[in-house]
C-alpha cells in the first residue's frame, strides 16, 4: 500500500471524486464560513450534498488519513458509491477493494476514549448529535463540558502526527493521557475556580498566534509541535525547552490567549502586544493596555485621571497644569500622560496600567464604571493584576488554566 503523508481534505476528496465542483465548495464556503461551520456542513445547508453523501465522504476521508486505505482507492469508493446511489459496503463489494475493518483507529474519539479522557458512552452520544447537526466531534464535546478545547486541540495534534507517521500510536496515547491528568490537577487550584471546559473557536491556537506575531517561525513551531508530545509538555513548555521563550512570556502569552476569549483584545491588538512583551519584557496587561489606547485617535486621558481619582489614588487638584491641559484637547495624549504620572511617581506601574486597561474595557462598553472603579481598587491594594480582579468579579471567565496560585501582597 503506497504511503499516505498528507492530509487528505473533505473538498479535496468530494472534488476528486467528481462529486462537486470547486464553485459548488467556494461557494459554500463563502455563505457559511462566518457562521464556523464546518464545510460539510454547510455543503448539506447549500443542497450541495444529501447528509448520507456527506457520512460516506467523511468516513472515506479517515479511512485515508489513518492510511487504511489509498488516496486512489479512496476516490474510486466513493465515485461508485455516489454515481450508483450505493452504500460504502456495496461500493467496496462493487469495486473489488477489501474495506478496512473497524479496528484500532485514530479518530479523535477513539483517541480520548484509548487515553481515559472520556467514556464511549459519551464519544457515542456525542457523534449522534455530530451526525444531526454536523458540527465538529471536538466541538460537540467542547460544548457538552467533556473535554476542554485545549485538550482537543492536543488530541488534533497528535491525530496528525500518528497519520504522518512522526509518532507512533501507542506515544501519542500516552501524551495525551498524561495531559489529561495533568489538565485534573490543575481544576484543583483555586485561581481555577470556575474554569469552564468550552469551545474557545475564536481564539487561534498557541503556536498560530506566536506565527501571526512573527515571532516564531513555521520550522520552529513544527519542532515544538512534536517535541510538545514526545516530552509530554505543554506547547508553550516545550518552546521554554528549545529556548526560543522564557517561561515568564509564555505566560502573557496565555494572558493574552484568555483576553481574547473573553472578548477584550481583538487579534491586531494582541499580535502588537506580543510583540511588544517579546521585545521589551513588559507585562501582558501593560502591552495590550499600550497596544488599545496609545494608537487612538480620541483623547482618553480624561477618563483616566478620573478612574485614578475615583478610588483616591491620584489628587485631580495637585495634577500639574500641563497635563491637565493635556487631558481636554481632542487628539489622544495618553501615552504622554502615562509616562508623566509615572515619572513624576503619581502613580505606580501596576495601578497606572490597570487603569488603563479598564479605561479601554469601558470605552468599549465591556464593563461598567462602578465594576471599573471596584476592580481597580482591588488590583492596587492587593497588587495584583487587574485581570484577576476583573475574574473575580465575574466580568471574565477563566478560559486557559493556570500554572500556580497568585499571592496576594499585603
Amino acid at each position: 500500500m503506497t504511503e499516505i503523508s498528507q492530509h487528505l481534505r473533505l473538498g479535496d476528496l468530494l472534488l476528486e471524486a467528481g462529486i462537486l465542483s470547486s464553485t459548488y465548495i467556494k461557494d459554500a464556503l463563502a455563505r457559511f464560513e462566518e457562521d464556523g461551520l464546518p464545510i460539510g456542513k454547510a455543503l448539506v445547508i447549500s443542497g450541495y450534498l444529501s447528509d448520507g453523501e456527506l457520512r460516506n465522504a467523511l468516513s472515506i476521508q479517515y479511512m485515508v488519513n489513518d492510511r487504511l486505505l489509498t488516496r486512489e482507492a479512496a476516490v474510486e469508493v466513493l465515485r461508485t458509491a455516489h454515481g450508483g446511489g450505493l452504500t460504502l459496503e456495496e461500493s467496496f463489494r462493487k469495486t473489488g477493494l477489501v474495506q478496512p475493518e473497524e479496528q484500532e483507529t485514530n479518530k479523535l474519539g477513539q483517541l480520548l476514549v484509548d487515553s481515559d479522557n472520556i467514556t464511549e458512552e459519551a464519544v457515542e452520544l456525542s457523534l449522534e448529535a455530530n451526525s444531526a447537526t454536523g458540527l465538529p466531534l471536538g466541538h460537540i464535546l467542547c460544548q457538552k463540558g467533556l473535554i476542554s478545547q485545549q485538550l482537543i486541540n492536543r488530541a488534533l495534534t497528535i491525530q496528525q502526527h500518528i497519520r504522518r507517521g512522526q509518532v507512533i500510536r501507542d506515544q501519542g496515547i500516552d501524551s495525551l493521557k498524561l495531559a489529561g491528568e495533568r489538565e485534573a490537577i490543575l481544576m484543583t487550584l483555586q485561581i481555577n475556580r470556575g474554569f469552564k471546559k468550552q469551545p474557545l473557536k475564536g481564539t487561534p491556537l498557541f503556536a498560530d498566534l506566536l506565527l501571526n506575531a512573527g515571532v516564531v517561525t513555521d520550522r520552529q513551531v513544527r519542532e515544538a509541535l512534536l517535541a510538545h508530545i514526545t516530552i509530554n509538555k505543554p506547547i508553550g513548555q516545550a518552546f521554554v525547552a528549545a529556548r526560543l521563550f522564557s517561561e515568564q512570556f509564555v505566560l502573557s502569552a496565555v494572558a493574552i490567549q484568555e483576553m481574547m476569549d473573553n472578548g477584550t483584545l481583538e487579534l491586531d491588538r494582541a499580535r502588537e502586544a506580543l510583540i511588544e512583551i517579546r521585545t521589551k519584557g513588559v507585562s501582558a496587561m501593560r502591552a495590550a493596555s499600550e497596544a488599545c489606547t496609545f494608537r487612538l485617535q480620541t483623547n482618553q486621558s480624561r477618563q483616566l485621571i478620573a478612574l485614578l481619582h475615583q478610588i483616591n489614588v491620584l489628587d485631580i487638584n495637585q495634577i500639574p497644569t500641563e497635563m491637565q491641559e493635556r487631558a481636554i484637547v481632542n487628539y489622544n495624549q495618553v501615552m504622554y500622560i502615562c509616562r508623566a504620572l509615572l515619572s513624576n511617581g503619581m502613580v505606580d506601574e501596576n495601578t497606572l496600567y490597570s487603569s488603563l486597561r479598564l479605561v479601554d474595557m469601558l470605552t468599549r462598553g465591556k464593563i461598567d464604571e462602578e465594576k471599573a472603579a471596584i476592580a481597580l481598587e482591588f488590583a492596587a491594594r492587593s497588587n495584583t493584576d487587574v485581570e484577576y480582579a476583573l475574574y473575580m468579579l465575574g466580568v471574565t471567565e477563566r478560559t486557559r488554566l493556570q500554572e500556580q496560585e497568585i499571592i496576594l501582597s499585603q
